[in-house]
């Protein structure tokens, strides 16, 4: 190698040498003054309903298959809803969220799926 490039790595070398280490003390968490703190309220002893599933939960799922009207593309819309009806009109407002293009779709079928 060339005198210049040593040179040039020599200076690297001067710059990257560690300088001196200081510790850094560490934050001590705040005390806590036991009289402030609220005690924990006794449970109840008597047995609770187990809580209530969510209505939505409950619900059946569909599978909605859309097609573009004048094209051939299709989507699957896999949903909850209480009803094969219900679960269409859903399905197209989906799509009204999904594309800009919802008017150009329509639904081919509608089925319920299994429980999962």
């Amino acid at each position: 190698p060339s005198r210049s490039f040593l040179s040039l790595l020599d200076g690297i070398e001067a710059t990257s040498r560690p300088s001196r280490v200081t510790a850094v003390p560490l934050a001590r968490p705040p005390t806590l003054d036991p009289q402030a703190l609220e005690p924990d309220l006794p449970r109840s002893r008597e047995l609770q309903p187990p809580p209530k599933t969510e209505p939505e939960a409950t619900l059946p799922y569909f599978r909605i298959r859309l097609k573009q009207i004048g094209g051939p593309r299709t989507r699957i819309l896999t949903l909850r809803a209480r009803s094969a009806s219900q679960a269409e009109r859903l399905a197209l407002e989906e799509l009204e969220g999904i594309c800009s293009d919802a008017a150009g779709w329509g639904v081919l079928h509608v089925s319920r799926l299994a429980d999962h």
